[in-house]
């Protein structure tokens, strides 16, 4: 359980939470007091000053949980600093809580850009995965936006370059194969399609020049819609 201490002289009563009974209470749709909001924030930038060797990953798991559960916007900055921790679970937990949860993913763009291109920390790919999938979240938004109104050069040279970066990652035969459907279905979320309309994860795709399984020209490359192109 974490405590935030009396200020002498302040008269402030002292706050202490236990982030699993916070969540607890979250899930139950009970919401958590200004007082609990401001030490979960504390307690997350007691995390950060902390050595990597002795922070408790279950600990900041948990705390980023109630952040996102109780929409503790004003954490956002602690929250950012953790997606450098190198920590698989927790940067996920980061990236859905900031790109997600909050809405922020073109302020995310450059980080899904590289975490797109895989981290060697990142054992399982969970990662990845993720930021794939939140650039075709972002490459949908675009889309929504540019049917809105007119898109200016600036979004429209980011779209493109998004765009063109999955597409690359789907014609190498080198990308893995899981990182390769995985960039296909962000380039279909791209375009519009329903996460529903999308393929399921266990699909077994073949991605090459011909394959019936890929909508080359959906996703912009009708050039490979033929083995003889």
């Amino acid at each position: 359980m974490r405590g935030l201490d009396n200020l002498a002289g302040t008269g402030e009563e002292q706050v202490q939470i236990d982030p699993e009974e916070l969540l607890h209470r979250l899930s139950a749709g009970k919401a958590i007091s200004a007082g609990e909001r401001s030490e979960v924030c504390r307690c997350l930038g007691q995390l950060q000053i902390a050595s990597p060797a002795t922070t408790s990953f279950d600990e900041l798991y948990s705390l980023i949980l109630v952040a996102k559960k109780a929409q503790i916007t004003e954490s956002k900055p602690l929250i950012e600093y953790f997606l450098d921790c190198q920590e698989p679970q927790t940067v996920g937990l980061a990236l859905e809580t900031l790109c997600d949860e909050w809405g922020l993913l073109e302020e995310y763009r450059e980080h899904l850009l590289r975490f797109s291109l895989g981290e060697s920390w990142d054992e399982d790919g969970d990662v990845q995965s993720t930021a794939i999938r939140f650039l075709g979240e972002l490459l949908f938004q675009s889309t929504k936006l540019s049917k809105k109104k007119a898109a200016d050069s600036d979004r429209l040279l980011k779209r493109q370059s998004i765009t063109e970066f999955l597409q690359q990652l789907i014609v190498d035969p080198a990308t893995d194969s899981s990182v390769r459907k995985a960039s296909y279905y962000s380039l279909l979320r791209g375009v519009g399609r329903d996460w529903s309309e999308i393929p399921s994860e266990l699909a077994r795709l073949d991605f090459s020049p011909g394959s019936t399984d890929i909508a080359w020209e959906t996703i912009g490359l009708p050039g490979y819609s033929s083995p003889s192109s």
